[in-house]
C-alpha cells in the first residue's frame, strides 16, 4: 500500500471515531437511556405515565408528542406527567402549554380535566390565559 492511500485510511478512522462518538453524546436516544423495570429503555419507547415517573426534563418532549397524536388515554396520562414534572422542570414543562391549551378541547372530560390541572402548575402568559378562560368558559 502507498503512503497516500494509508493516510486516508488513518484519516477516515480517526473521523469515523469522531462521528460515533459525536452522534453518541448528541443523538436523541443514545445519551437518554434510562432504567425502567432493571432494564434500559429510550425515553422515546416509554408510556406517558412512566415519562412522568423518570423525573427527566427530556421527557417532557415526548410528552407533547403524546398530547398531540395519543389516544385519550395517553392525552390524558400526558397531561398529568407534565403536572408532575412541573414540580422540578418548570421551564421545560412551559412548552408543552401550547399543545395542553388546544387538549382543553378535547372531547373527553378526563383529558381536559388534567390538561386544566397542569396548567394551573405552569406559568401561563397572558394572552394565554385568556384563550384558557375562553376555552373553559
Amino acid at each position: 500500500m502507498d503512503i497516500q492511500l494509508q493516510l486516508l485510511i488513518y484519516i477516515l478512522d480517526i473521523f469515523s471515531n469522531f462521528l460515533r462518538r459525536y452522534i453518541e453524546k448528541n443523538v436523541i436516544g443514545f445519551n437518554e437511556m434510562i432504567s425502567a423495570g432493571g432494564t434500559m429503555k429510550e425515553l422515546s419507547k416509554l408510556s406517558p405515565y412512566e415519562l412522568g415517573e423518570s423525573g427527566r426534563a427530556e421527557a417532557v418532549r415526548y410528552l407533547i408528542l403524546y398530547l398531540s397524536k395519543g389516544t385519550a388515554n395517553e392525552r390524558r396520562l400526558a397531561a398529568s406527567a407534565i403536572n408532575k414534572l412541573s414540580e422540578i422542570h418548570q421551564e421545560e414543562c412551559s412548552k408543552a402549554i401550547p399543545f395542553l391549551i388546544e387538549n382543553l378541547s378535547d372531547s373527553h372530560p378526563q383529558v381536559r380535566q388534567y390538561t386544566l390541572k397542569a396548567l394551573a402548575k405552569l406559568p401561563l402568559s397572558e394572552v394565554d390565559y385568556r384563550v384558557v378562560e375562553e376555552i373553559s368558559a
